[in-house]
Order: structure tokens, then C-alpha cells, then sequence
């Protein structure tokens, strides 16, 4: 009898055990196979059928819709034309940038971005999401691994497109306030200035829009090296790049950046590492040097405490105080003596 036998069954009991007291026979890897197989094509199948009967009552609601709908539209020719004149109606996916969040440009950036474009990318630059697919194996682990694959490259693609996508933002942006702000388009709006304008029209703050200006020649030289987002700490070293050198000159020190994480310090090395910038100040370390006078007043400190240590010790155990005083005694005759100092004049001063 084996001791896992479990306590609740007393000693003898046939409770719980198959007829006869035979072992259950042991299922093979097919047979477990078959059994998934099958419970997962049913599964298909009531899926399937929930699916048509769902389409079948949605054809049903539309025929039923459609007399209802004639009768409203046999009345509309009393009903007089809308007006060509009218305002267009607001477009729920236009995301108005107004508020404090629109002062900050590219705002998001969480330093994790893709420092280089993705290599399964279009021509545009965007990479496709596969669409859902089955596995061809039928090894169980094979098939998760298939669907942990699938979810991973639907999170890579997403996050590339979105940064993209704040990308072309940016650009074609900046490009329209240029053009705004060439053609002085404000006083023909009635505004006094080309900010006045931007807060008004468009919901921005006095400074994203030249923000943006400013930016536009960057992310255009860096578009066909990266996507990642840019905010002001990479624009400082790479706009004065561009203005003097180019944008093949910012391309330059984005690559040479990239070998470590890109930031506005790895940013401003590359920069005056290829010559495109001043070089970096390297502050050297100063080690200060204690003087004649603290190393005396750190002396006499030390005198003290030893002093102090021997009365405390008195305290506690004035045998060992008392040894300590001549050990300390013992210690300067012989400092006094190696000195030259008489003990009976250094006691009388």
C-alpha cells in the first residue's frame, strides 16, 4: 500500500478506484491529440454559426429599415437644400491641440524610441500588420509560439507607425506655418502678429508653432534615418548643425550618436567629434589640499578624543582607564624625549 494513500479512505477501501481495481488505461499522444482536434473544431463551428446568425438578423433590421427610410425620402424634396455656404461639420478624428500639452514639442517621447527605421518598412516608411493567421503544425507549443510571434510584430509595427506618424505630423505642419508666416497671412486674418494668429486659429501656444519651424528642417534630414520622435533635447546640438553644416552633416552625428543612447549629451559629442561643433568643455577634477593649519587642528582633535575615550572608559571599567592613561602617558615621554622636550618645564608652561 503506498504511504500517499490519502487518509480519508480507511485501509481496504475500494472507494474511488476504477472496477475490479484495475489501473485506468494510460491515453496516447494522439488520442489527447484527437480529442483537442475535435474540441476545437466544434468550437469553430458554434462560432460560425453564431456569426451567420448574427449577419442574418442584421440583413433582417436593414429590409425592415428600408420602406421607412423611401418614406422619409419622398418628403425631403419639400424640404429646402442645405446651404453650400454652411460650416462643415467637425471631424470627430482631428484632435485639437490646445492647452498646456501643446507647448511641448513632440510630447510623449518616452527615451525608448527606434533610433533606426525599421528594416521591413514600405516606401513610405510604415510597416504592414499581419493579419491573423493560423499555424500549419499541429505541435500545441508550435502553435503558441505562432500567436506570441504575431502579437509581438502587431506591438512593433504600431509603435514604428506611430512614431511615424508624429513625424510626418511635424513636418507637414511646419511647413504650413513657414508658408503662413512668409506670406504674412495674419494681417489678412485681422491678427496683429503671426502669434496672435496661431493661438487663435489653432489652439497653439506663442512658441510651438516657431518650435515646429525651427524643428522641420531636422526631422526632414532625419527622415530616412529614423523615426523616432524628437523633442528639444535633441534639437539644441542638431539645429545649430543644420544651419551651419547641412542635413547631411545631422545625418552624420545621428549616426555616430546612435552607438550609445541617443541623448543631447551623446548628441553634442558626436557633434564635436566630427567637427561640426565647439568641442565639449572637459572640466578637470581639483583635489583640494589640506593646509598646515587643519592638519594641526586635526591633531589636536585627535588628542582630544583619545582623551575623551579614556573617561568615558572610566565609566564603565576604571581598571582599564587607568591603563590607558599610562599607555598614553608612556606615549608622549616618549615623543618628548625623541623631541627634546623636558617633561618638568612642558608641565611648569
Amino acid at each position: 500500500m503506498s504511504k500517499y494513500r490519502p487518509k480519508s479512505l480507511p485501509k481496504g477501501s475500494d472507494s474511488g478506484q476504477p472496477e475490479g481495481g484495475a489501473v485506468p488505461p494510460v491515453r496516447t499522444r494522439e488520442e489527447i491529440r484527437a480529442e483537442w482536434e475535435a474540441g476545437r473544431k466544434a468550437a469553430e463551428a458554434k462560432a460560425a454559426e453564431a456569426e451567420a446568425a448574427a449577419e442574418a438578423a442584421s440583413q433582417e433590421s436593414e429590409t425592415a429599415a428600408e420602406p421607412e427610410t423611401s418614406e422619409v425620402d419622398d418628403g425631403s424634396g419639400d424640404a429646402p437644400a442645405a446651404s453650400s455656404d454652411a460650416p462643415p461639420a467637425a471631424d470627430e478624428n482631428v484632435v485639437e491641440e490646445s492647452g498646456p500639452s501643446a507647448e511641448v514639442l513632440l510630447h510623449g517621447d518616452d527615451d525608448d524610441g527606434l533610433v533606426h527605421l525599421p528594416v521591413n518598412r514600405d516606401r513610405n516608411g510604415y510597416v504592414e500588420i499581419q493579419p491573423f493567421s493560423r499555424p500549419e503544425s499541429e505541435d500545441p507549443k508550435e502553435r503558441f509560439n505562432h500567436y506570441a510571434r504575431s502579437i509581438a510584430q502587431a506591438e512593433m509595427a504600431a509603435r514604428a507607425n506611430e512614431q511615424r506618424v508624429q513625424q510626418q505630423k511635424i513636418i507637414v505642419q511646419g511647413q504650413n506655418f513657414v508658408a503662413i508666416k512668409e506670406e504674412e497671412l495674419w494681417e489678412t486674418m485681422g491678427f496683429p502678429n503671426f502669434d496672435a494668429l496661431m493661438k487663435a486659429r489653432f489652439g497653439f501656444g506663442k512658441n510651438y508653432a516657431n518650435k515646429i519651424i525651427r524643428a522641420v528642417p531636422v526631422v526632414m534630414a532625419l527622415e530616412s534615418v529614423t523615426s523616432m520622435e524628437l523633442v528639444e533635447k535633441h534639437l539644441r546640438p542638431l539645429c545649430p548643425v543644420f544651419e551651419t553644416f547641412g542635413d547631411e552633416a545631422v545625418r552624420q552625428v545621428w549616426s555616430e550618436a546612435s552607438r550609445k543612447k541617443i541623448t543631447e549629451k551623446t548628441l553634442q559629442e558626436a557633434a564635436a567629434f566630427l567637427g561640426f561643433a565647439e568641442p565639449v568643455d572637459q572640466k578637470a577634477k581639483v583635489v583640494s589640499q589640506p593646509s598646515a593649519r587643519a592638519g594641526s587642528q586635526t591633531g589636536s582633535d585627535r588628542l582630544s578624543q583619545a582623551k575623551e575615550e579614556i573617561r568615558s572608559l572610566r565609566a564603565t571599567d576604571e581598571g582599564k582607564a587607568r591603563e590607558a592613561a599610562i599607555e598614553f602617558m608612556k606615549a608622549a615621554q616618549e615623543l618628548c624625549a625623541e623631541l627634546g622636550i623636558d617633561m618638568a618645564e612642558a608641565t611648569v608652561a
